[in-house]
């Protein structure tokens, strides 16, 4: 099933060119985004926190890691008086 010249060759699970999906990453127009999709090639599917794609196709040697995938950021937001439910 893998051999031939178009045969289907599963990507490493691991990382590739030491990116991985879900990375935080640095575009050169210093933009901030995550790896949705690599390629055997070194080139990666750049999405937005919204799943919205800013490049489709970029070579990792213009991205910068930012962190990991494995790592959540946390954001805190002062409480409000405002009670959020339903009302009696």
């Amino acid at each position: 099933m893998t051999k031939g010249v178009r045969s289907e060759k599963k990507l490493p699970s691991g990382k590739v060119f030491n990116y991985s999906v879900g990375d935080k990453v640095r575009l050169p127009d210093k933009r901030i985004g995550f790896i949705k999709g690599r390629r055997s090639s070194g080139y990666f599917d750049i999405c937005d926190i919204d799943s919205v794609n800013i490049n489709h196709s970029i070579k990792y040697t213009k991205l910068q890691r930012l962190c990991s995938n494995n790592i959540m950021e946390v954001k805190a937001v002062p409480p409000t008086n405002k009670f959020v439910g339903i009302p009696a």
